[in-house]
């Protein structure tokens, strides 16, 4: 029986997307067809070469880690440099969010990282003098 959720999942994910497609087409100009079955062992090939991901996809989506994709490549760079690892992440955002689950403080902690890389109405992040805290950003 064919697997079409692992297929949609691979279909669906912005960077393995495009790789499934070239490797369907691939596929279909070797064979001429492409069966479901095909569809599935291309899927398979491409989690099977991305194991790290896949395993940080699952903590994500488990509430286990921080879902990073949505920051800046400058924030990015920023975690990356101060060495902030995903506990370090974790231990902040239960700190900061302590009546709350660890998977609910960890979202919350995500949405403030993302609305911070995300430029005020104004264009700019923070205007000296001008810009003003919301009450979500307390």
């Amino acid at each position: 029986m064919t697997n079409f959720k692992l297929i949609e999942g691979v279909t669906n994910h912005p960077q393995w997307g495009p790789e499934y497609v070239r490797r369907l087409e691939q596929r279909k100009a070797m064979s001429g067809t492409l069966t479901p079955q095909m569809m599935e062992d291309a899927a398979r090939e491409i989690i099977f070469e991305h194991p790290d991901e896949v395993v940080q996809a699952i903590n994500v989506s488990q509430g286990h880690a921080a879902d990073l994709s949505g920051l800046s490549p400058a924030q990015l760079a920023k975690l990356q440099e101060a060495r902030v690892s995903q506990e370090d992440i974790i231990a902040a955002a239960q700190f900061t969010n302590p009546d709350v689950s660890r998977p609910e403080a960890i979202r919350r902690w995500t949405e403030k990282a993302r609305k911070a890389a995300a430029p005020n109405a104004e264009g700019a992040f923070y205007i000296p003098g001008k810009s003003v805290a919301e009450e979500s950003d307390v």
